[in-house]
């Protein structure tokens, strides 16, 4: 692959990497606890109006991290195939690609899952127990996003450990 070709797919990659984790982290590390203080309604409100503009950031940073990072495995010289386990190298990609996966099931899980029962929850609001269904439903927003943060900060570890194996 020529070099200029190598260094902008690189670059994409970290660039995806780095909008989708520094996102991830910015709400669950800095923004949900920033808004504590200022009650669970408005601070929730706030919360989910951070992450839906954050939604396509992520969603387009997840599909640039799939494409470049199979065009980086492809061209690697210790990329012997998809299931070739044979080598520490091998090994930690194919658990990077495990976490990988867990991360893409959780973002599935928030974008078909929680986003639609949270807006059914704000819908029905009106009605008795209708604020404890928002509740329930940022909570689970909460919970899935540090998952796929620990996630996320776990990918980098294994990249870090097969790139140390070079």
């Amino acid at each position: 692959m020529p070099t200029l070709v190598l260094a902008l797919n690189y670059w994409l990659h970290l660039i995806a990497t780095v909008l989708w984790l520094g996102g991830l982290g910015m709400l669950v590390l800095v923004a949900w606890p920033g808004l504590r203080p200022a009650g669970d309604a408005q601070a929730g409100e706030f919360f989910e109006a951070l992450e839906r503009r954050f939604r396509p950031i992520a969603n387009i940073s997840l599909a640039v991290l799939i494409v470049t990072g199979m065009i980086q495995t492809g061209g690697d010289p210790h990329y012997a195939g998809l299931l070739a386990i044979g080598d520490a190298w091998s090994i930690g990609l194919f658990a990077k690609h495990i976490v990988i996966v867990g991360m893409v099931v959780v973002a599935a899980m928030l974008q078909w899952g929680v986003y639609p029962a949270l807006d059914r929850a704000r819908l029905l609001a009106a009605k008795p127990g209708g604020e404890e269904h928002i509740a329930a439903e940022r909570r689970r927003l909460r919970r899935l996003a540090a998952i796929n943060l620990g996630l996320g900060i776990l990918v980098l570890m294994l990249t870090a450990f097969i790139t140390a194996l070079e």
